[in-house]
């Protein structure tokens, strides 16, 4: 779909606020207020630049690199509410988490392997 969420939310893109040069303007009360503007917006870069880090420093904390090898035995995962026809139980708590063992039988990239059907 290609849309930021402002777009979603108010169905057009957001302003663009061009980069002010302070001086530039002839009025001094103008001038101080478009200075400090411009201030909140690199405070708001600095501050999503950081959030951005650190969500990314707690998510890659819970990654763990696999690799597995031709003739490896793996658990399918189920994924809830996605997989319902397959897990077969009404309650997805009480759901069976993976399906069966399968065996790798090619690997197709980096994480992508194809497994053999039963």
């Amino acid at each position: 779909m290609g849309l930021t969420p402002f777009e979603v939310t108010f169905s057009h893109k957001p302003p663009n606020y061009p980069h002010y040069v302070e001086g530039t303007a002839k009025v001094e009360v103008v001038d101080e207020l478009l200075s400090q503007r411009e201030a909140v917006f690199t405070l708001l870069r600095q501050k999503l630049l950081k959030a951005q880090k650190d969500m990314k420093a707690i998510a890659d904390g819970h990654r763990r690199d696999h690799e597995f090898h031709i003739g490896d035995w793996v658990l399918v995962k189920l994924r809830p509410y996605r997989q319902t026809t397959v897990s077969g139980a009404v309650h997805s708590k009480l759901a069976k988490r993976f399906y069966r063992p399968f065996q790798i039988i090619e690997r197709m990239g980096l994480v992508a392997y194809k497994l053999a059907l039963p």
